[in-house]
């Protein structure tokens, strides 16, 4: 279990500010944010590389705030993961141990242990790590990251060399050893895609603050902030203003439109957002509880999905439609069309000064 309390941590003109959090034993947390955001400072103020200005640092029950690295039983594996270019594969797995003083006998038996975990048996013939490939150098990282058997494992950014099907096979062998070990996890990234396929919880932090913290399906599907939405890749990010309460539902002014979604007891929001893929576009009317007419400005192929511009009025709403939607829907542009969204999709946000489209 990992505990912070109001850790602050000044860097140059930047700062950790403030940072409240509890992460459980066990857990597999994802800190995302931005480059810049504070991310890795954070991942390395715990880690004890850095002394905090401010607050404390608990790890299991222990207040490891001004306790050095080594002392803290802390995993760490680099973006660059860190390999020593002049060691073997075995040496470079084994020298944490080394440098904790285990005998030759029990660093042997660790090594062993921990690369058959991770079925790397292989590598341990292999010479110096520069021959490696990028998922192979990953895989030598975290063996030698778990070898001393740490109480937390940190990971800076551990996939961001790797291909599509290296990444897949990362994701299934990290839940593997997060769940075979019962261990804590804190994983940094700003892959948004990566935090939901392994993350229980995520941070979403931004200019040295945690701004949401919460599962995955709530953090994707209702972000708090501006910012968290446009990060985490919504495009439809509107300003408004609470109109009047109707029924449970609050609406609100966007525009020249009225906007139903679901209140949270929000005192003065700032805007509101719609998930592109809870858009839909037809030709024939709609009854979603939010529901327009509207001319489509612009149609562009994504892949997997079509994305549509679509202006009702004074606001331009974007609609991720599957492909095989799009292809039996026969959309054209300029052509006029129903758009119509739930109001428990149109998510309600903070007002974080954070810059967001305010139709004329």
């Amino acid at each position: 279990m990992i505990e912070l309390k109001g850790v602050r941590r000044r860097w140059g003109g930047f700062s950790l500010k403030g940072i409240t959090l509890r992460v459980e034993r066990g857990e597999y947390f994802v800190l995302l944010g931005p480059c810049g955001a504070g991310k890795t400072l954070l991942l390395e103020t715990i880690a004890g590389f850095w002394r905090p200005d401010e607050g404390e640092i608990w790890i299991n029950g222990r207040d490891v705030t001004h306790i050095p690295p080594e002392r803290r039983n802390v995993g760490f594996v680099y973006q660059e993961y860190g390999l020593f270019p002049h060691l073997s594969v075995k040496e470079n797995i084994s020298y944490g141990l080394r440098a904790r003083g285990y005998s030759r006998k029990e660093r042997e038996r660790r090594v062993r242990e921990v690369v058959e975990m991770l079925g790397i048996e292989e590598l341990l013939d292999r010479g110096e790590v520069g021959s490696l490939s990028g998922g192979e150098k990953q895989k030598v990282a975290l063996a030698r990251a778990l070898a001393v058997k740490p109480d937390v494992l940190l990971l800076d950014e551990p996939l961001h060399s790797l291909d599509y099907s290296s990444r897949e096979r990362a994701y299934a062998m990290l839940k593997e050893v997060n769940r075979g070990l019962n261990l804590t996890v804190i994983h940094v990234t700003h892959d948004y895609s990566e935090a939901r396929a392994l993350a229980g919880r995520i941070g979403v932090m931004n200019n040295g603050q945690l701004v949401q913290v919460d599962r995955p399906e709530e953090v994707f599907d209702r972000p708090k902030t501006a910012f968290a939405a446009r990060f985490l890749g919504v495009e439809n990010l509107f300003k408004g203003k609470i109109k009047r309460n109707e029924g449970g539902l609050l609406v609100m002014k966007v525009g020249g439109l009225e906007v139903k979604a679901l209140g949270g007891g929000e005192v003065d929001p700032g805007g509101i957002c719609i998930r592109p893929e809870e858009v839909r576009v037809s030709r024939e009317p709609l009854s979603l509880g939010n529901d327009f007419e509207g001319v489509v400005r612009e149609i562009s192929d994504r892949g997997a999905f079509i994305r549509v511009s679509v202006d009702v009025g004074d606001v331009r709403f974007i609609s991720h439609l599957p492909r095989r939607d799009f292809l039996r829907s026969h959309l054209s542009v300029g052509e006029r069309v129903y758009l119509g969204f739930s109001p428990e999709s149109a998510c309600v946000l903070i007002d974080d000064e954070e810059e967001m489209d305010e139709p004329a």
